[in-house]
């Protein structure tokens, strides 16, 4: 398999899509689904992970305009500056394909899911921690109790 895009969407609505090819370690992990009420009136399914662990590759690190507001100057960061500055992934979208041997295709699949959310704060997540390696390339960690280091070791 492999990743074509991941989407981090913001507490704010906001989001950013990273190609698959600039994706390094990867994991999605200790996913747990629930079905509750989310409002008067609506009961959702809910799939959350726990543990979310992405290395993007410093090639990444483009020019992008919040919101997709292009013709704003005060709009326009870079990609890692965004990633970094607020602590505020709510949900992660992202899409695999298969790569069937032989058919010309590659469908896809597409998987949404919640992080886990923890901390006093309505705006900031306490478990997101991201890191920028010597090399340039962003860590991000969303993980409960766990720190960067916890998942560098394994990853160069």
């Amino acid at each position: 398999m492999n990743l074509k895009q991941i989407t981090f969407i913001f507490e704010n609505c906001d989001s950013i899509t990273i190609e698959g090819t600039y994706i390094g370690a990867f994991l999605v992990d200790d996913i747990k689904t629930s079905i509750r009420r989310t409002s008067i009136n609506s009961i959702h399914r809910m799939d959350t992970a726990y543990t979310v662990v992405v290395e993007i590759l410093k090639e990444a690190n483009k020019e992008f305009y919040d919101f997709d507001l292009y013709d704003e100057d005060d709009f326009r960061r870079m990609t890692f500056d965004r990633l970094m500055e607020y602590g505020n992934i709510a949900s992660i979208q992202f899409e695999l394909e298969e790569n069937p041997a032989g058919t010309g295709q590659s469908p896809c699949t597409e998987y949404y899911y919640y992080v886990n959310w923890t901390g006093d704060s309505k705006y900031t997540n306490a478990a997101q921690k991201t890191y920028v390696s010597p090399c340039g390339n962003l860590y991000i960690v969303i993980a409960d109790g766990k720190e960067i280091e916890d998942f560098l070791n394994p990853f160069p």
